[in-house]
């Protein structure tokens, strides 16, 4: 099953300060979620970028760190995924650029696709 959902924090510890410290969320159910995924907003005018800047996996006690991307939307590998296999990454990696080159840009056009997205299609 996937989940997706998203909370403004942008660190690990402000994610589980948020969760567990102010909402009483049990850490084990936080740990039980294998991605997280952070984004960096950058705003120009009234233009606004969101890129991905850091993504952890977590093995149910500890979070690590398998990506960081820039300001630009260049992505560098910290860790071999220990989930994800490498053409599930490109089958996701060819999603969200098809995401990028239609201009999809809502979270609610994003939860559309990924719902609409048959397994194996870009």
């Amino acid at each position: 099953m996937e989940l997706a959902s998203n909370l403004h924090a942008d660190t690990l510890e402000q994610t589980q300060d948020q969760l567990c410290r102010e909402n009483g969320v049990d850490p084990a159910h936080l740990a039980a979620v294998t991605l997280k995924l952070y984004l960096r907003v950058q705003r120009s005018g009234w233009h606004t970028d969101r890129r991905v800047s850091h993504v952890y996996e977590s093995d149910g006690a500890h979070d690590r760190l398998v990506w960081t991307g820039d300001a630009s939307g260049a992505f560098t590998r910290r860790a071999e995924s220990t989930f994800v296999l490498p053409e599930q990454e490109t089958s996701y990696s060819h999603f969200l650029d098809a995401l990028c080159q239609r201009d999809v840009r809502r979270i609610e056009d994003v939860r559309r696709a990924l719902l609409q997205r048959a397994p194996g299609d870009p």
